[in-house]
């Protein structure tokens, strides 16, 4: 097999991982998929917009 082949394996295998610890934390959190998405979406609207803010300040 060669080392790319193993090294995607790799990357696979712990894209899984991270995948089945999101899920778990999202069942504590008794939040769904779309819910997290919607979460990142605004957390990443509010960076966008503190960076603009201090653009403008410059």
């Amino acid at each position: 097999m060669a080392k790319a082949d193993v090294r995607a394996l790799e990357v696979e295998r712990a894209a899984s991982d991270l995948s089945r610890l999101v899920r778990g934390w999202l069942e504590q959190q008794n939040m769904t998929w779309l819910e997290f998405v919607y979460c990142l979406q605004v957390v990443q609207d509010r960076a966008i917009e503190k960076g603009l803010e201090a653009e403008r300040e410059d």
